[in-house]
């Protein structure tokens, strides 16, 4: 739980990720056409993909995994803005010296960080979705939430 506290702690005094919950905005900003209200996904090309914000994602997320020997025991990080998905590590099926890409779901799965980003778990009308956003899951998926400037919410998972 440490180590994900520290990440929690990075992610809010950086300031790097303060405005990503404003450029994505409130639902139904961005809002991508659905096919179902189980599939609820936000654009989020340019705010999320950005090389600069993942670099900076990594550099906080990497030193944290590899200093608390984690590296083959956390696969992956995630940062949900709003509870939109936006920045994993590993970034788009990119392998870095401590994430192997392909440790986390491939193609069309929908975990794969391709898939999952801009998937707006706050609006999305499904069980998985609705379990992540309660809490209730804290028991089978390890997950931090926080509150931050302007009542922004982050949650890693």
């Amino acid at each position: 739980m440490l180590p994900l506290y520290s990440i929690q702690q990075g992610i809010i005094h950086s300031g790097y990720f303060d405005d990503l919950a404003d450029q994505i905005g409130p639902y139904p900003n961005l809002l991508l056409p659905q096919d179902s209200s189980e599939d609820v996904r936000r654009n989020v090309t340019g705010i999320c993909d950005s090389r600069d914000m993942i670099n900076k994602w990594r550099d906080i997320v990497i030193p944290v995994n590899s200093e608390n020997d984690l590296d083959g025991v956390v696969v992956g990080y995630r940062l949900f803005p709003n509870n939109v998905a936006c920045l994993t590590e590993p970034y788009a099926q990119e392998s870095s010296p401590h994430f192997n890409a392909f440790d986390m779901p491939q193609g069309d799965d929908p975990l794969s960080s391709d898939v999952a980003s801009g998937y707006d778990h706050g609006q999305a009308d499904n069980m998985m979705s609705k379990m992540i956003t309660k809490g209730e899951l804290v028991g089978l998926l390890l997950m931090l939430f926080s509150s931050i400037e302007k009542n922004n919410s982050y949650m890693l998972s």
